[in-house]
């Protein structure tokens, strides 16, 4: 599935900007996974991470499926880490604090009792490499700028089990952020 997600793009775009990540089941509970040769299977979490290059600035995109009926149980992990993106989402403009924007997804993730199982920063900036500054993390004072390009990618990985991750690129405007990508 991976070389295909590659040669889709490269049909689209310049390049890959990264090795796409596919992580089926217990494998998504890995946050940079090395995507294997697990088969996907109904009743399992299907992680898909990839980016694209297009006039030499890259993009970055992860969202899951679940191939079968969704369990309740699942659902509501998905809906947690997709509220704490729509917080986060709001609070994105000129002038804002970085660490106000992790702050927003981190506290709404910990007050629905799962804060252990977010295990790395909401984000980080894109350009022309896919992971730059800033870093969007609880510590980084910094305020976001017009013009910069972010990612905001909430997730709940449980060990051995299934991990959530939703990323979305943002255009940080003066008043607003603006999402780059279709499905959100």
């Amino acid at each position: 599935m991976a070389l295909e997600a590659e040669k889709f793009i490269k049909l689209k775009a310049e390049d890959i900007a990264f090795p796409p990540i596919i992580a089926v089941g217990k494998n998504s509970s890995y946050p940079h996974y090395k995507t294997g040769e697990a088969k996907i299977r109904r009743k399992e979490v299907v992680l898909i991470d990839l980016g694209s290059k297009y006039y030499g600035y890259c993009s970055d995109l992860t969202r899951v499926f679940f191939l079968s009926k969704m369990p309740h149980y699942l659902k509501k992990i998905i809906d947690i880490v997709r509220k704490a993106k729509e917080l986060s989402l709001k609070k994105i403009k000129e002038g804002v604090k970085i660490k106000e924007i992790d702050r927003t997804a981190r506290n709404y993730i910990e007050k629905k009792g799962l804060g252990k199982f977010f295990r790395h920063s909401l984000g980080h900036g894109v350009g022309l490499e896919v992971h730059e500054c800033p870093g969007i993390n609880p510590k980084n004072e910094e305020v976001l700028k017009e013009g910069m390009v972010i990612t905001i990618e909430p997730a709940i990985y449980l060990p051995d089990k299934f991990g959530i991750r939703e990323e979305t690129m943002v255009l940080v405007k003066n008043n607003r952020g603006e999402i780059l990508d279709e499905y959100s």
